[in-house]
């Protein structure tokens, strides 16, 4: 069951709302963009129809993805759009004359891309600003997502922080980001270190036991021994794969973190590639290895809801490390 709602689409308009808070800021502080601001306001409220969807092999030139990934963190796991921060990838396509960013995991469909509100055919090219959507809004070019921000930076990293605002579903409104959101940079190279990292330190900690549920009871089947998994590593975190269960029945179950709300999680291999936070099981830690989590309380998945588990309900290590793989 996912622990977190994915994303919803937002109206068009209240995209254009901050901008149009924006235009007017301007409009007080510099009486000379009266006439360019006017034309680019006018168009604000009419969905983007430029550029077009990126075309396969489109090549995208520096330096749209010259410095590399790009890393949006620092909101809260239980915040609005906690589930769009990650590492994304550079996609090699462009939308708005700016590159495009997918997050990692295998399957996500959120991106980091820039377009012009009022099309290119707007004044003075539109209003810019960087989206957090889905990948329909970006290939349209649609200003309408989760996180924008008012700007012309070249790449998403050199975007004042300030800039940043949210969509809060709950009141149906945009918000200031909280001061701790920050979009950075992360070249390739520092990436595949910290992976490497990730299995190695995956690899000392060695083999989990999740243990403490009764046969019969729900998601029992979680029960059992995990391995390291091989070069495989989820929101920064090595990966743990169960051992084949008595009887030798079903897939087995995966070990994992989903970085966007900072909880460990027994699920299914679909999420785990994700990096998505679905499962039966999770514990709420931001442990660099399972069998830092210590005592916190698991919870397991009920239908539609998450409840407490039962306080046996333990993940330990077990006493062999650096397994020869």
């Amino acid at each position: 069951m996912a622990k977190t709602p994915r994303f919803s689409r937002i109206p068009v308009i209240a995209v254009a709302f901050v901008l149009l808070i924006t235009v007017a800021l301007i409009l007080r502080t510099s009486p000379s963009a009266t006439t360019t601001t006017a034309a680019a306001d006018s168009a604000v409220s009419a969905p983007a129809t430029e550029p077009a969807a990126p075309t396969t092999g489109q090549a995208v030139k520096a330096p749209l993805h010259a410095e590399g990934n790009i890393v949006f963190e620092g909101q809260s796991p239980d915040g609005p759009m906690a589930f769009c921060m990650g590492t994304y990838l550079p996609t090699g396509h462009e939308v708005g004359g700016r590159g495009v960013w997918q997050q990692e995991g295998e399957g996500s469909d959120l991106f980091v891309y820039f377009t012009l509100v009022g099309g290119a055919k707007a004044s003075v090219g539109g209003i810019g600003t960087w989206i957090v959507s889905d990948g329909d809004n970006m290939r349209a070019g649609t200003p309408s997502g989760g996180w924008c921000a008012v700007s012309d930076a070249l790449t998403p990293d050199a975007v004042a922080a300030r800039a940043w605002q949210v969509w809060d579903p709950q009141k149906s409104k945009w918000a200031q980001a909280p001061a701790a959101v920050r979009v950075r940079l992360l070249p390739e190279v520092a990436r595949q270190e910290q992976r490497a990292a990730a299995v190695a330190g995956a690899r000392a900690a060695g083999a989990m036991v999740l243990a403490g549920q009764p046969a019969g009871a729900p998601h029992a089947d979680c029960m059992g021994v995990y391995e390291p998994h091989v070069e495989a590593v989820v929101g920064g975190r090595g990966v743990w794969q169960q051992q084949a269960r008595g009887g030798g029945g079903g897939s087995p179950y995966f070990l994992f973190y989903a970085g966007a709300i900072g909880e460990w999680f027994v699920g299914g291999e679909a999420s785990m590639r994700a990096g998505q936070a679905a499962g039966k099981w999770s514990v709420k830690s931001d442990a660099l290895t399972p069998d830092l989590i210590g005592d916190t309380l698991f919870q397991v998945a009920e239908g539609t809801t998450w409840v407490d588990a039962s306080p046996a309900v333990r993940l330990t290590a077990t006493a062999t490390t650096e397994r020869d793989l």
